[in-house]
């Protein structure tokens, strides 16, 4: 089992309803990679990155917000963005 899939696995087990976990790397890095592997262990075979949506929402056994910050450059931005969709 590769390193990205043990982590994916690892934190799967250790996520609950209302977590918030933030990667952040440079492009290319498996950052969606990670949350695409995360998803299967919640039965999300759809997962795919956000990068022009800004975000995803995935249904499984767990609800999953997956957001692509890399074309917010303002936080008031961020932050209208994060309240629509919570």
């Amino acid at each position: 089992m590769d390193d990205t899939l043990r982590v994916a696995k690892e934190l799967s087990h250790l996520l609950t309803g209302g977590n918030i976990v933030l990667l952040e790397g440079n492009l290319g890095s498996g950052k969606t990679t990670l949350v695409k592997n995360i998803c299967k262990n919640y039965g999300i075979e759809n997962a795919t990155s956000p990068s022009f949506a800004i975000v995803n929402e995935y249904y499984g056994t767990h609800k999953i917000f997956h957001f692509d910050f890399y074309r917010i450059k303002k936080l008031k931005n961020f932050m209208i963005l994060v309240l629509m969709n919570i």
